[in-house]
């Protein structure tokens, strides 16, 4: 059995997606290595897998003055140069500490989230085959974030990261040319946690592209609710993890539900003390975070930012979304949303009760979300990307002719 070697950024959008495919390699035998940060540990090692340490220096990074990235339509031109040095950055910090510990444990195969550039920088001094993993939107040549919702991509700050990167690979004496590292040719596939049917020009990708869907798995138990009287209507309000700290959002939501006939479970991130929010009327609760998956097994809609591994999840349940987006990536799931009829966006928050209200009595909704479903089931989940993974480890260990 093989070695395989996963590494994330700290996002829980990049961790989660993954943790079911570590646990089915490791039921299948494979010995599996995960760099992660601190955060992630538990989650980790309940997947089976032996952590290694990863520092996030991208959370600080970004952490200055992450306000920007939100409440915006599109990326803005010097956005990409910004990220690009924060994921350099990131890439110099961990080489030392990932390059010690598998030296002498070297991986089989590396899977990694694209942002991730210290995995595939080591995968190339290793000479080891690579499987990325994307949780958001596959872009192509017809299709991309970064050109869909991006804006003008020739900042010069681009030229600084990219001579520094040029610098990082001649220094590690990696035979990798800037411009493969870029258009991040040269893996062995890429899996995709979405159904095809979800993609934008999902069928302009190439055989190597991978649409497995949602791979839910193992994350034990991470907050707490109360489940609402049986036979009451339940609406799950979330703002993901990132960008949550928006107190007048969640209060004006109290403010929909209260006097309805809705219950409301608000998960408000950890950005924000439920406190902040004041008195909550009977039908309304809020916590710094609930477990996702078990409240929306029993939701009618989601309140979302529309982060992809919420509306995965969602219509994964069968549960239907408002798309509350907040920044251009969650911005592009959310017009799917709308194009596809799997739920709605708000525009305007005081509309909230109307909002949900008009979903969930849409009977073409629920037929829509019924049919995404049975795409994302037969997509194939975690057993999927594990066959992509092993189908990669094959054909790596095929004599080139």
């Amino acid at each position: 059995m093989a070695h395989v070697a996963f590494f994330a950024i700290a996002d829980a959008g990049h961790v989660h997606p993954t943790l079911a495919v570590v646990e089915e390699l490791v039921r299948r035998g494979h010995r599996v290595s995960y760099a992660a940060a601190d955060e992630f540990a538990d989650r980790v090692a309940l997947a089976g897998a032996r952590r290694v340490g990863y520092t996030a220096t991208m959370k600080s990074f970004f952490g200055r003055d992450k306000a920007s990235f939100a409440d915006r339509d599109r990326f803005a031109g010097t956005d990409l140069a910004r990220i690009q040095h924060g994921r350099l950055a990131e890439a110099v910090a961990n080489l030392p500490t990932l390059a010690a510990e598998f030296d002498r444990d070297r991986p089989d195969l590396v899977v990694h989230s694209s942002p991730c550039w210290a995995a595939r920088l080591l995968a190339a001094r290793w000479a080891v085959p690579t499987v990325r993993s994307v949780p958001t939107f596959a872009g192509n040549e017809h299709w991309s974030l970064g050109r869909n919702y991006g804006g003008d991509g020739s900042s010069a700050g681009l030229a600084a990261v990219h001579a520094g990167l040029g610098r990082l690979i001649e220094r590690l004496g990696v035979d990798l040319g800037a411009d493969e590292f870029f258009t991040e040719r040269g893996g062995r596939a890429t899996l995709v946690y979405l159904p095809r049917a979800f993609q934008p020009a999902g069928d302009t990708f190439d055989p190597r592209t991978h649409f497995v869907g949602p791979c839910l798995g193992p994350r034990g138990r991470h907050g707490r609710w109360q489940p609402p009287p049986a036979g009451s209507r339940l609406a799950l309000v979330s703002l993901g993890t990132a960008y949550n700290n928006r107190p007048e959002f969640f209060r004006r939501c109290v403010d929909s539900f209260a006097d309805t006939d809705w219950h409301a479970v608000i998960a408000l991130g950890g950005g924000l003390d439920p406190a902040a929010l004041g008195p909550l009327p009977g039908n309304v609760q809020a916590h710094p975070f609930v477990p996702q998956l078990d409240v929306l097994k029993r939701a009618d809609v989601f309140v979302s930012s529309a982060g992809m591994g919420s509306v995965m999840e969602s219509l994964h349940a069968g549960v239907p979304v408002v798309a509350a987006p907040q920044m251009p990536e969650q911005r592009a799931n959310a017009d799917r949303i709308v194009e596809l009829g799997l739920g709605a966006r708000l525009d305007d928050v005081d509309a909230l009760a109307r909002t949900v209200d008009a979903v969930t009595s849409d009977a073409g909704v629920r037929a829509r979300v019924a049919d995404m479903r049975r795409q994302i089931d037969a997509a194939g989940g975690a057993s999927a990307a594990a066959d992509v993974v092993e189908l990669a480890l094959e054909e790596a260990r095929q004599p080139c002719t």
